[in-house]
């Protein structure tokens, strides 16, 4: 997520996507239990107070939201992405 964050756009999306480290103690708390039930990063909680899990649910989001933001990271074609799609 991070990389994909630095690539999306020239000094990364620090300006619209708020990112924090989290300590495998945090992972353990209630309050990360309900960000991410599986109790591991990285975990997502969009603006509306959905929480999103999962490496590439969360890369396609953000794909998606903020497309616009720089050069698409998914290949232009079905055959590129199901090709990297199967690589995860």
């Amino acid at each position: 997520i991070r990389l994909w964050m630095q690539l999306k756009k020239p000094g990364g999306m620090e300006d619209e996507i708020e990112t924090r480290v989290v300590t495998y103690p945090d992972l353990q708390s209630p309050d990360f239990s309900a960000v991410n039930p599986l109790k591991k990063v990285p975990a997502l909680i969009r603006s509306d107070g959905v929480t999103v899990f999962e490496s590439n649910v969360i890369l396609s989001y953000l794909e998606d939201k903020y497309g616009d933001a720089g050069p698409s990271l998914k290949p232009p074609t079905p055959e590129g992405r199901q090709s990297m799609e199967l690589s995860k």
